[in-house]
């Protein structure tokens, strides 16, 4: 999920970050020894881009990204526990196009949030805010229109 910050952002300052990539502590914690490579991942996506499923995203630097991983947690964090209940609704709606089990977060909540979401040249977030794997593009194209949203 990649929310359009960019207009606040551009009103309050030209330097402040329009995108903050932040870790719920980071998975296997230190003992793990993998922190740098957390890290590296993440650099490595700030500057070159990253590939998952069969899309590429641009480097996060061109989306205004902070150039820095932050960590936090959920249990001192409001914007990490924003996060959560977003991607719960998401998850919601991803799950709706896969089993068809529709939820009430998906009419009452994932309809409210979705015209945040990043939109690329031509307006589309399908392949910009909302990234799926091309197989599944079609699914989730005919369930937004279900919604009676632009995908």
């Amino acid at each position: 999920i990649i929310s359009d910050r960019k207009k606040r952002a551009i009103e309050n300052s030209k330097l402040y970050p329009v995108l903050e990539v932040v870790f719920d502590y980071l998975p296997g914690g230190n003992k793990t020894g993998k922190i740098s490579e957390y890290f590296d991942v993440y650099s490595e996506a700030y500057y070159d881009g990253y590939s998952f499923f069969r899309n590429t995203l641009k480097p996060l630097r061109k989306f205004g990204a902070c150039p820095c991983l932050l960590v936090s947690s959920t249990r001192v964090s409001p914007a990490l526990q924003l996060t959560d209940i977003l991607l719960g609704i998401v998850g919601d709606f991803i799950k709706w196009t896969y089993t068809n089990k529709r939820t009430d977060n998906i009419d009452r909540y994932f309809t409210k949030i979705y015209d945040n979401f990043h939109r690329d040249e031509q307006g589309r977030t399908l392949g910009a805010g909302l990234i799926v794997e091309f197989s599944d593009k079609v699914k989730v194209k005919n369930k937004l229109k279900e919604l009676g949203l632009p995908a």
